[in-house]
């Protein structure tokens, strides 16, 4: 899976997260905090989010919990912790990190 990198690196360009759709999961939030501090519209980045919740579903269910826990996380941050995530800065600790370990072990 292309992790939740996929999203990052479309945040980046201006696209990003999950999607709620009634799903039970944190793209709201997450989409909230990226449209807030990008340009990101919240329905693109609801439509990419729900998408890579939904793949991430097919594989199983471990990495949609990794991919929700990541849209947890990135819905907490501030716009200056997000462009940290974004910028992966510091490398060692930048925020969200541990979640996207985990969605590169599934």
């Amino acid at each position: 899976m292309s992790q939740f990198l996929t999203i990052a690196a479309l945040a980046t360009a201006g696209i990003v997260f999950l999607g709620c759709g009634g799903d039970d999961n944190n793209c709201g939030s997450a989409c909230a905090v990226i449209s807030s501090c990008t340009t990101q519209s919240t329905q693109s980045c609801l439509d990419q989010c729900q998408g890579d919740y939904n793949e991430a579903s097919d594989f199983s269910s471990a990495c949609a919990k990794a991919v929700d826990n990541l849209a947890a996380c990135v819905g907490g941050l501030t716009c200056e912790e997000l462009d940290a995530w974004f910028e992966e800065v510091p490398a060692d600790s930048y925020p969200c990190r541990a979640e996207e370990i985990a969605i590169d072990e599934c």
